[in-house]
């Protein structure tokens, strides 16, 4: 969020700059309602200009429709469209999981999952991070479901679940994708 106003530099500089060096999604938030300022705002690159005084209710599905445009337009285009780490091949384009060159089937939710936490290796994700990017900001819910989804998904990927290899757990924080040495 970004308001046009600002002491020292307007927030159209400000958006300007953050477009040179990110695709950071950028709402500006602003009183100015003219259309020159509506048009300048988007030439600066934002993705989306609201006038003040605004809905809550619309700023939230705003928001959310930036963030939706947002993730589509991250899947992967020029970066790695296979992930392949010792005994285990996932393939974005054709959505195919192999662990030890035998295809299994895993639930969108297990393959958001573990496409999340490959393509970010030896991250850390909260439960909280994790339930945020793979239900999106649809679900508010309990935690506690990404623990039973990690537990589905090593149940299906993991040489031995009880002593993952691939999706560790840190206790306290949450999951990463670290492969353990042998």
């Amino acid at each position: 969020m970004l308001d046009i106003m600002m002491p020292g530099m307007d927030g159209f500089e400000v958006c300007r700059k953050i477009r040179k060096e990110s695709n950071l999604p950028i709402i500006i938030l602003s009183a100015r309602e003219e259309n020159k300022d509506k048009i300048l705002g988007l030439i600066s690159g934002c993705d989306d200009y609201i006038t003040k005084p605004f809905d809550s209710t619309e700023l939230i599905l705003r928001i959310n429709a930036v963030l939706r445009r947002v993730k589509e337009n991250s899947q992967p285009e020029n970066g790695p469209n296979i992930v392949e780490l010792p005994g285990l091949t996932i393939n974005y384009i054709n959505r195919i999981t192999l662990v030890e060159g035998k295809e299994v089937e895993l639930t969108p939710k297990e393959y958001a999952l573990l496409w999340l936490l490959s393509n970010s290796p030896e991250q850390v994700f909260t439960r909280e991070q994790l339930l945020y990017q793979i239900w999106e900001t649809d679900y508010y819910g309990n935690p506690g479901v990404v623990t039973s989804l990690v537990k589905r998904l090593r149940d299906k990927i993991e040489p031995d679940s009880s002593n993952p290899f691939y999706i560790r757990t840190v206790h306290g924080v949450g999951y990463k994708l670290g492969v353990k040495s042998c």
